[in-house]
């Protein structure tokens, strides 16, 4: 594959004001959007390979369970280690911490860790990933959609809009829509979703 065949799929749920996150966690709990989130950005179009999940250091520290299930990882970050076992501790949560054991673990396999943007691109078409990869799915946050919206290989953009305004401290960067294609994905939901006490729709950008 050539470099040009790189092509980022950003995955997000914003609300009416482009709120992201909420003390490094989703502001809302929406069990369907969430089921989708999963089955989209892990199931890939060739089932030989492995769909990429990149994400940031708080990315990283906000998943339930670590790593991204069934994807190749890589994790933007300056301060962790070049290998993860998925025990790490966010240092700005420290008291969200259960220790169970002080057994050392050893690393995961399929996650990589990144110190630049230009370091994912290099991954993402190195001989050991290149050839595994399937969709490459951008998951936040806010510092990473921006590095991959300004990139020549920014695709689509899949946003969930979570109808009203709710609590926050990250927020989607500003986008001109304008710039973008709205396209129908047939794999996505469709129409007006109501669940949980919320409501919500998912859009389809393509880059043009």
């Amino acid at each position: 594959m050539r470099e040009s065949d790189i092509r980022l799929e950003l995955i997000t749920a914003t609300d009416d004001n482009g709120a992201i996150g909420y003390q490094n966690k989703l502001p809302w709990q929406i069990p369907s959007e969430f089921k989708y989130f999963l089955r989209m950005s892990s199931k890939p179009k060739d089932p030989s390979k492995k769909c990429i999940a990149i994400m940031g250091r708080r990315s990283w520290f906000s998943l339930p369970t670590r790593p991204f299930p069934d994807c190749i990882n890589i994790v933007l970050s300056n301060t962790l280690p070049t290998e993860l076992t998925g025990d790490e501790v966010d240092p700005e949560h420290t008291s969200d911490l259960i220790v169970q054991d002080n057994t050392p673990s050893k690393p995961i396999s399929d996650v990589y860790v990144a110190r630049s943007w230009e370091h994912i691109i290099e991954l993402l078409n190195s001989p050991e990933i290149r050839a595994r990869r399937d969709r490459i799915w951008v998951h936040g946050g806010h510092n990473l959609y921006e590095l991959a919206l300004q990139s020549p290989y920014f695709y689509r953009l899949y946003q969930t809009h979570v109808h009203g305004t709710y609590p926050a401290d990250a927020y989607f960067p500003e986008i001109d829509f304008g710039q973008l294609k709205k396209v129908t994905d047939p794999d996505a939901p469709q129409g007006l979703i109501h669940d949980n006490g919320h409501s919500y729709e998912v859009h389809v950008y393509e880059n043009s």
